[in-house]
């Protein structure tokens, strides 16, 4: 490995090794990320304003890939932000972040390299934190996903809601019940009770959704490709409701499961107004 790392020194970053900053191909800010969370090393993009001012404290959205390493199949949502100009119109950072395996942001409950989850929690966002000037706290650390990151953005927010602000699911199976039916899902988490005792949305919300009751929305269901997302999002949508947990729920139209087909925007405006 020719990559000379060096460590971070911030007390709630655990092992893990950092590379100093690079420019990559696509003109985005890289570094590459050694930890004990994976079996190789990976990166964090980042996105700064064009007027970035380190006096200045901006909100984060972390968009969250659908897909391991640098495959792209369905995008990559980091230029879709930029082609839309989010980073300049709403004045924010926007930071992707890889994973070795496929990203389902769970813990393996057998084996802490597939630890996707703790990864992002206490490796990523406080590597970013210590980078840049952010907004503290949960209103500057929001999520952007869709697919199976959407799943992770709505799993990660009710499980810690004092850490993540905001969470956008766009076409994303967060009814499900059975693991074995999301690609790989069983895969990540190691056993069907982490799922269960973990990761179920629809038991996270009975069980913590508490915690969203009495403010404004926390979590925006928006749009599908699938009729199978269209019928989950309903299906989360109706049990928030009865819940009387604060939320925004919009079906949407029909739209190709990818980053560019067009509902970014709007997903970025529900977080950032």
């Amino acid at each position: 490995d020719s990559l000379a790392f060096q460590r971070i020194l911030a007390d709630d970053i655990v092992d893990a090794l950092f590379s100093e900053r690079t420019l990559d191909a696509n003109g985005f800010l890289s570094y590459t990320v050694s930890s004990n969370y994976h079996r190789s090393q990976n990166t964090i993009r980042v996105l700064l304003p064009g007027d970035y001012d380190a006096s200045h404290e901006y909100p984060v959205v972390y968009v969250l890939p659908v897909e391991p390493g640098a495959a792209r199949q369905f995008g990559d949502g980091l230029t879709t932000v930029r082609s839309l100009g989010l980073q300049n119109s709403k004045d924010a950072i926007f930071v992707a972040p890889t994973f070795t395996n496929m990203p389902w942001y769970a813990d393996n409950v057998n084996d802490s390299s597939i630890w996707q989850e703790t990864y992002f929690r206490t490796v990523v966002v406080p590597f970013v934190e210590s980078q840049y000037s952010v907004v503290p706290g949960p209103d500057g650390r929001l999520l952007l996903g869709f697919s199976k990151s959407g799943y992770g953005t709505v799993s990660m927010l009710l499980r810690f809601p004092e850490t993540f602000g905001r969470a956008v699911a766009w076409d994303s199976p967060i009814g499900m019940t059975d693991p074995s039916t999301g690609y790989g899902f069983l895969d990540i988490l190691g056993s069907r009770a982490n799922f269960s005792n973990n990761y179920q949305i629809s038991s996270l919300l009975v069980n913590r959704g508490s915690a969203l009751l009495n403010q404004p929305a926390r979590i925006f269901l928006l749009g599908y490709s699938y009729d199978f997302t269209f019928q989950d999002h309903r299906k989360i949508d109706a049990l928030m409701t009865q819940l009387g947990i604060p939320h925004f729920y919009d079906p949407g139209v029909y739209r190709a499961h990818h980053w560019n087909s067009g509902w970014v925007g709007d997903a970025v405006n529900r977080l950032l107004g």
